[in-house]
């Protein structure tokens, strides 16, 4: 089975709909550590615009700021503007992989990026900013997200106390949760360095 991605630049993403599968190449402007979920969040820009990536799936590696990427992933909607989740993240060389024009893509203060543009999310969303922490650099390694082990107990012992029209499919709903564990595996941030802004001189 061949998987297609659209290999697009970042602002005709704003013609695209959920589910669509895209291939983008750009410049990390801005990375974002959401310290609930253990989930990465980066603004990647090309030359045409700036989008929005969640960092969901990919291989453990470490991405800096200002860092080349090569993102595959699949257009998500929050508040009917798109964004990306990521399936594959990919650092390239400018040099040698001839991508010198994203490289003069300048990475702006943090207070220059706007929330949105045109239809694209370019910063996380409004409810997740108190939780996010600016980052200079993000570890991510492939782990198990163990919440839904827990989720699933929870159902399966729920479901011990219900009447057995609802508790039996509870309970099957409960092993299910604790089977997708143990074959699933996100990418969780492990590591990152907190971005230091340089202070001014009066």
């Amino acid at each position: 089975m061949v998987i297609e991605y659209q290999l697009d630049k970042i602002e005709n993403l704003d013609k695209l709909y959920s589910g669509k599968l895209v291939s983008i190449h750009g410049r990390v402007i801005g990375l974002y550590y959401d310290s609930f979920e253990s989930h990465a969040y980066f603004t990647v820009a090309d030359p045409s615009g700036m989008v929005l990536v969640k960092v969901v799936e990919g291989n453990s590696q470490t991405i800096l700021l200002g860092a080349i990427v090569h993102i595959r992933g699949k257009i998500a909607l929050h508040d009917k503007r798109v964004y990306v989740t990521t399936k594959d993240v990919s650092k390239m060389q400018t040099v040698e992989d001839a991508y010198t024009e994203f490289a003069e893509v300048p990475v702006p203060k943090e207070s220059d990026i706007p929330n949105l543009e045109g239809k694209k999310w370019v910063k996380p969303f409004k409810q997740e900013i108190e939780r996010l922490t600016e980052l200079s650099s993000v570890t991510l390694e492939k782990e198990r997200n163990i919440n839904f082990i827990g989720y699933g107990i929870v159902a399966c012992i729920i479901a011990l106390f219900l009447p057995i029209i609802l508790g039996v499919p509870l309970f099957f709903v409960g092993i299910i949760l604790m089977f997708y564990t143990l074959f699933t595996r996100e990418a969780r941030v492990t590591g990152y360095e907190v971005l230091q802004r340089k202070a001014t001189v009066a």
